[in-house]
């Protein structure tokens, strides 16, 4: 049956979904995954994995058109990373920390070719800590911000130093039984009463106004869409 024989033909009997034998039929034929692999108009087009995004940017010609990128993140994709520095009973210690920012928008600031060498091999939701040329262009401010735990391969979240952290002749050093014992020890309150951590404790007694920010960085999976523009034509990966 043709589509318009389809449209204006004949009158069939409908089915349990409310199509017609031929109607059911045509439906039967549409490959959905296809659908969803590859939406495509005439110059609009999306994909859900990167290498055939790559793919089909390379096989158009760069030359003498514009080229636009847009990145586009979850709003708690980003955050800094802190270090607060002092003293305790006459050892110097530096803390990481974490700062999220909230509603971070960003903008792409290197060129095409970059973007697509970090997708070889790599999904959208696989972009992260690595993921770089991008630059911050506005943001609704930041939550608390929190000393980082112990991590999980057992380094620990304060190191300790002869000197300031920021001087160039420091040394890093251990703490011996008798100062590790009075340090754990070492107690404190939050602003809701809470019991604070030795690390928490130290970190909380920060009097800097300025917080030392050692690099801002994308949490993996905050990328959910990327849209490349090369004169006309659209291309669009998902997550």
């Amino acid at each position: 049956m043709g589509i318009f024989d389809w449209l204006f033909g004949k009158k069939e009997k409908k089915g349990e979904l409310g199509l017609t034998k031929s109607q059911e039929d045509l439906l039967a034929n549409i490959n959905v995954d296809d659908l969803k692999t590859n939406i495509q108009s005439e110059n609009n087009m999306e994909f859900y994995k990167s290498k055939d995004f790559i793919n089909a940017i390379n096989n158009i010609s760069k030359s003498g058109v514009d080229i636009k990128i847009e990145l586009h993140t979850t709003d708690d994709a980003f955050y800094e990373e802190l270090l607060r520095d002092g003293e305790w009973n006459g050892k110097h210690f530096a803390i990481l920390g974490t700062r999220w920012l909230r509603n971070a928008q960003v903008a792409w600031e290197d060129d095409l070719d970059s973007l697509l060498k970090q997708l070889e091999g790599k999904e959208i939701n696989e972009l992260g800590d690595g993921f770089y040329g991008w630059g911050l262009v506005g943001d609704d401010g930041g939550g608390p911000a929190e000393a980082n735990g112990d991590a999980e391969n057992g380094e620990s979240a304060i190191k300790w130093f002869t000197a300031s952290y920021w001087e160039q002749d420091k040394n890093e050093i251990t703490l011996s039984d008798k100062e590790l014992k009075e340090f754990e020890e070492l107690s404190g309150e939050g602003d809701f009463g809470e019991p604070l951590s030795p690390i928490e404790s130290l970190w909380n007694d920060w009097e800097e106004e300025e917080e030392n920010i050692l690099d801002l960085k994308m949490n993996k999976g905050a990328m959910f869409k990327i849209v490349v523009n090369v004169g006309d034509d659209i291309f669009v990966l998902k997550a």
